[in-house]
């Protein structure tokens, strides 16, 4: 089982939370590297790096699996990398279980709303 196919089952179950990609749009920004791939053991992370006006931000851009996991062993992997790669800080946009469990290390400054008018 190739990782895509591993990570694919995860992935279609954190884009059922919103409405702007589906699986073959994710699948085709890894490839094209324009989105990072993160593989634990039962739980993955997508990154994208976006330039900011105050510098390069590692956005963890979906993640699926077990929030210990994503937390305590992924989340230090990609915040060692996101440094070596130049970022300024990393940025997450995601359901309310983040900022829970991340409350000591990250700070809360927006919440996401959108309205489709």
């Amino acid at each position: 089982m190739t990782g895509w196919e591993r990570a694919a089952p995860l992935i279609a179950k954190a884009l059922k939370y919103q409405d702007e990609h589906d699986l073959d749009y994710v699948k085709r920004e890894v490839e094209e590297c324009r989105a990072q791939l993160w593989h634990g053991q039962q739980s993955i992370i997508v990154t994208r790096l976006v330039r900011r006006l105050d510098g390069l931000a590692c956005v963890i851009w979906l993640a699926s699996g077990r929030m210990g996991e994503l937390v305590e062993e992924m989340l230090p992997d990609v915040e060692a990398w996101a440094k070596t790669r130049g970022c300024v800080k990393i940025v997450i946009v995601g359901r309310k279980g983040w900022v829970r469990k991340l409350k000591r290390q990250y700070t809360a400054t927006h919440v996401v709303l959108e309205r489709a008018i």
